[in-house]
């Protein structure tokens, strides 16, 4: 297996723990952005949230670009991406967008509770 190989299977395990973890917590969304300490994740519940910062630097990237890269990200700032949860497929919608300069991904983990009529 080439390194490139195992750091992008290293991104994807870590982003699996991040939304299993989220999952488990019962939040709507997890939103991820870069601060000076590295790259916080923040689980939103409703207008409420926690979360901490994820310090090592080598796989802050190598999540972002797995978000990037399974969602299609490369072109629009909104997409789809399908990853294996729990041993199952699970489909989340992700969001990208700015702020204060820096790009903010937004991971949907539950549908609006309001139904459409």
């Amino acid at each position: 297996m080439c390194d490139d190989d195992s750091k992008g299977i290293e991104g994807l395990q870590a982003l699996q723990r991040i939304l299993e973890d989220a999952i488990e917590a019962g939040a709507d969304a997890v939103e991820l952005e870069y601060v000076d300490d590295g790259l916080e994740i923040c689980c939103t519940f409703g207008n409420m949230g926690w979360g901490h910062v994820l310090t090592e630097r080598g796989l802050i990237g190598q999540v972002i670009e797995t978000v990037v890269e399974k969602a299609n990200l490369e072109k629009r700032p909104r997409g789809k991406m399908h990853i294996d949860l729990f041993g199952k497929q699970q489909t989340i919608i992700v969001e990208e967008y700015e702020s204060f300069g820096e790009s903010v991904f937004r991971l949907i983990l539950k549908e609006s509770r309001r139904k459409r009529r």
